[in-house]
């Protein structure tokens, strides 16, 4: 759901932006900064069948145009994981998984998502380029998974769980419609056994990545960052910095989520504003608080140094509760630089009946 754009009520108007009967998960949503009326979600479909969700505003969230992409057409059998940016020329880059393709595509739109047309597909490269200081690929693409997209600054890059370390590439942008080749890719270094990746590009293109350092079990959970100082330069990326232990692990059962899990979902977004805090990078993370207690939290850090060090996490729930918080994504300001989380929150759950209780079991 999305809450309708100039609805002045103190409680936000919530929109079913799907109107399907069954769930969505894994979705993503992009705002036009060309248009921000033009708001596009995109997310998997319940089902064997292949496709994408998407759905396209161009009134600020209030109503939406709806179709399912990815069903053989001219993207392919999608499957999941997407992920979605615009740019500053108002191109809407979207990357997914296919069903049983070990490569990522890349798809793009010109028209605030109304179409997409597939622009390239991520394989791995070959063995003597594993990084653009050399290197081979040799762990690389057993499998890929979670793919994230970030654009900015005349550039548009992704991250990729390459079935072992972090894979990234990128592509030139000079306009709407104006996309250059993505390069061949390069393993960020230090990054075995690291997932669920995100991806951010700052004021002087330069490019961050973070991930978890774990991939199965209740436990673990170390964010790492990693930073390409200059982005499509020859530089690549430098040696991963441990930001925090997260006590959360790649799939850590809570009573919230006993199917799916949870993991600690790092996000960077990074300050181009020009404003006060332009050049900060902000980083989002699941913590939980004693390992196993299932109480977690969502925190926020900040680094001036890009990605050097860090500040002291600040808790950004605000309950008192023990119950859990998980899942968060963070987004920037382009203009004022203010910071927005979501998570979504078990703190109403407190099993003693009325809203928020579901089973007379608290969280």
């Amino acid at each position: 759901s999305v809450s309708a754009a100039g609805v002045t009520t103190t409680t936000p108007i919530n929109v079913d932006v799907s109107l399907r009967p069954t769930n969505e998960s894994e979705d993503t949503v992009a705002v036009n900064p060309t248009n921000p009326k033009n708001v596009v979600i995109v997310s998997n479909v319940e089902g064997a069948a292949p496709g994408l969700f998407v759905g396209v505003s161009f009134d600020g969230g209030a109503t939406w145009a709806r179709r399912i992409v990815g069903n053989n057409d001219n993207l392919g059998d999608a499957c999941c994981d997407p992920s979605l940016s615009f740019d500053e020329y108002g191109n809407l880059f979207l990357v997914y998984l296919y069903n049983v393709e070990n490569t990522v595509p890349i798809a793009l739109s010109t028209d605030g998502g109304l179409h997409f047309n597939l622009i390239t597909n991520v394989v791995q490269p070959p063995k003597s380029t594993g990084t653009k200081a050399g290197g081979d690929n040799r762990g690389l693409f057993r499998y890929v998974d979670q793919p994230t997209i970030a654009t900015a600054k005349g550039q548009v890059w992704i991250v990729v769980n390459a079935g072992g370390p972090m894979f990234a590439t990128g592509a030139r942008v000079t306009g709407l419609g104006q996309v250059g080749s993505f390069f061949s890719g390069e393993e960020i270094p230090n990054t075995a056994n690291c997932t669920y990746g995100d991806v951010t590009i700052g004021p002087a293109g330069q490019v961050m990545q973070a991930c978890s350092l774990t991939q199965s079990g209740q436990g673990g959970g170390t964010i790492q960052v990693s930073v390409d100082p200059d982005g499509l330069g020859p530089a690549g990326f430098g040696k991963a910095v441990s930001v925090v232990d997260t006590h959360v692990g790649g799939f850590d059962f809570i009573p919230p989520q006993p199917d799916r899990s949870i993991d600690s979902e790092p996000g960077v977004v990074w300050d181009k504003t020009g404003g006060p805090h332009s050049g900060r990078a902000y980083l989002v993370y699941t913590l939980e608080r004693q390992n196993e207690s299932d109480n977690t939290d969502i925190y926020v850090r900040y680094s001036d140094d890009g990605g050097a060090t860090w500040s002291a996490g600040v808790r950004v729930n605000d309950d008192a509760t023990k119950n859990s918080q998980f899942l968060p994504k963070i987004a920037l300001d382009p203009t004022t630089g203010n910071l927005a989380v979501v998570w979504h929150d078990s703190r109403l759950d407190l099993g003693a009946g009325g809203p928020g209780d579901t089973n007379g079991i608290a969280n």
